[in-house]
């Protein structure tokens, strides 16, 4: 690469398995172990910075890697520019990344209290559930956070976290959304999402990464038809009985899943062209807010009815405590009017 003289860097994210990043000659990276045998081959994944100095010299960057984990691999992404406009650029990153994680483990957090104060109020929980899953997810993917808090941790399980956690919430939504809406989807259609779901998760954990991550892509497009027919049984079934639901709790709570469903295909359709922006992190973050906003309606409601409740109930003891302060009145005027007669008459 011809290069101004200057000072330069580069940020590169290894994908899960071992590399080595020589430039102009000198090793300045080396993640995991490469090897050409899987017995020394040792897989690891990491997010790094290293800086340089150009010269008249045209920059050689050679990039080695090693697999034998996945049935495919590339050489990940890789930014460069000057020392200030990396350095600036994955700090903006992780800034944003920290603020996302933020957000949903805030919410994740908040709707699982409420679930403990309203007990047997089921979707809070499965809502809660699903926040934390794609905050989880997102420490793993770039520029992966969770290396910085545990820069030890065993690739496999990191992986095995990172496919799964969103399958997870993906489960949880339905879960949430079929508690919200009162059952009125399809119950078998329910049952193949679930059953899609749960299996994906399954092949995810207990398979070989090489089969696993060769059939991820698959499990993403049969996940996505199966909750795509799911909602499509639940909108009919709302749809048919609209009538009972109050509209504005309940529109926010189609926007949220609308946005999230149609970000999420967009991803399917262009994640071999660009990844440069995550939109189904963008759309899983509109369905949170629109779907906390739903749930704080709601907690409104249920909140005005509460007080209603207790207003009527200290009416009632007022009106009790009026009554029995009448019985004794009464009870005093006889006793005092007994005793009146039988004092004459003795």
């Amino acid at each position: 690469v011809n290069l101004k003289p200057g000072e330069y860097a580069i940020n590169f994210s290894s994908p899960t398995y071992a590399g080595r990043v020589w430039i102009n000659g000198v090793l300045v990276s080396e993640t995991g172990t490469v090897s050409d045998r899987k017995e020394t081959f040792v897989p690891k994944t990491d997010v790094e910075t290293v800086a340089f100095t150009a010269t008249e010299q045209p920059t050689e960057f050679v990039i080695q890697r090693a697999n034998y984990v996945h049935k495919q691999g590339g050489i990940g992404r890789i930014y460069l520019g000057s020392q200030d406009q990396i350095l600036q650029f994955v700090e903006r990153e992780e800034m944003k990344q920290v603020w996302e994680i933020g957000f949903l483990a805030i919410a994740g957090l908040f709707f699982f209290g409420v679930f403990l104060f309203f007990q047997g109020q089921r979707q809070f929980l499965w809502f809660s559930l699903a926040c934390l899953m794609i905050a989880l997810r997102s420490l793993f993917t770039w520029p992966k956070l969770i290396m910085l808090m545990l820069p030890d941790l065993d690739w496999g399980i990191g992986h095995r976290t990172e496919m799964s956690s969103m399958t997870l919430a993906y489960f949880f939504l339905l879960m949430f959304y079929d508690e919200a809406f009162r059952h009125t989807g399809s119950r078998i259609a329910k049952e193949i999402a679930v059953s899609a779901c749960m299996a994906s998760v399954l092949l995810v954990l207990f398979l070989p990464s090489l089969t696993y991550s060769y059939l991820t892509q698959i499990l993403m497009y049969v996940d996505a038809l199966a909750l795509l027919v799911y909602f499509c049984f639940l909108f009919r079934g709302v749809i048919r009985r609209w009538h009972e639901f109050d509209q504005m709790e309940y529109m926010l709570l189609i926007a949220g899943i609308a946005s999230a469903s149609i970000l999420s295909l967009a991803d399917l359709f262009r994640y071999r062209i660009s990844k440069d922006i995550n939109l189904t992190l963008i759309g899983m973050l509109v369905l949170v807010l629109l779907t906390s906003m739903a749930l704080v309606i709601g907690l409104k409601k249920t909140q005005d009815a509460l007080d209603a409740a207790a207003q009527r109930e200290a009416d009632m003891k007022k009106v009790n405590q009026t009554l029995s302060e009448l019985s004794r009145a009464k009870a005093e005027f006889l006793a005092s009017m007994s005793h009146e007669l039988r004092t004459p008459l003795t």
